[in-house]
């Protein structure tokens, strides 16, 4: 794989997106009995209702030599939230940590910062610590040297996400169709270092469970890598997948 050396480029796609899978509904508030949920994070990663854990299950559907990114998982932890909504754990790895009144304290590293709009919607997340702590890893260095933007559009769907890393940066544009907030489509647009990557990814769903909340897909993504000063035409590669979901509510 030309790209994302440090954080590879099949992790970010193959999570992309943010799973947004509830249907639309606009209601913040709590359906479980628990009136402490609040929904904002839940919705801000395309979830509905009081989330508690997602679980995940991937299948590649390509032979394995032509699917060069291929991350199959088994029922692995993909998000998860506290008994207030507050998100603990997003789709790309990401840690939130919070004190006893609910205020963020830690991240990836002791420099993350988390920053929410005036709706309390997350728009950023970045942990780029400057130096390499005494003992640390390089590559864990690399690997936790990130950050995240989220925008939203007028029906508080995300609608672009970036996503920057080591040498490395990705733009994603989301797609939705009429008024639900599950994507039927993403342009992504990025590389990292000479190499520019183009490419889509498209959704089928499969089915939903009583939320709202999709619970099996299936994924088809079409990429094209660059290289820059380069004669050759760029390398095309095709992958598919089906993802089922296991939701846990409180």
């Amino acid at each position: 794989m030309k790209i994302f050396r440090f954080f590879p480029l099949a992790a970010l796609v193959m999570t992309m997106a943010l799973a947004l899978s509830c249907r639309s509904n606009t209601n913040n508030s709590d359906d479980s009995g628990n009136g402490n949920y609040d929904q904002t994070d839940a919705r801000t990663f395309g979830l509905a209702g009081a989330v508690k854990e997602v679980r995940i299950s991937v299948t590649n559907l390509l032979p394995s030599d032509t699917q060069e990114n291929s991350l199959s998982k088994d029922n692995e932890l993909q998000m998860s939230f506290n008994e207030r909504g507050q998100v603990t754990l997003d789709h790309y790895g990401n840690i939130y940590e919070y004190d006893s009144d609910g205020k963020f304290v830690k991240g990836r590293s002791d420099v993350t910062v988390v920053e929410r709009d005036s709706k309390g919607r997350i728009i950023k997340y970045k942990n780029t610590p400057e130096t390499l702590a005494d003992g640390a890893d390089f590559g864990e260095f690399v690997l936790n040297h990130i950050s995240l933007d989220l925008g939203y559009d007028e029906q508080g769907r995300v609608y672009t996400e970036e996503i920057g890393s080591w040498e490395a940066g990705y733009a994603y544009r989301i797609f939705y169709e009429g008024a639900n907030i599950y994507p039927q489509r993403v342009v992504i647009d990025g590389g990292e270092g000479p190499t520019t990557v183009k490419g889509s990814i498209t959704y089928e769903y499969i089915s939903f469970d009583e939320k709202g909340n999709w619970t099996e897909r299936k994924v088809s993504v079409a990429l094209s890598f660059t290289e820059e000063g380069s004669n050759d035409e760029p390398t095309v590669e095709n992958t598919e997948r089906l993802e089922k979901r296991t939701i846990i509510y409180y």
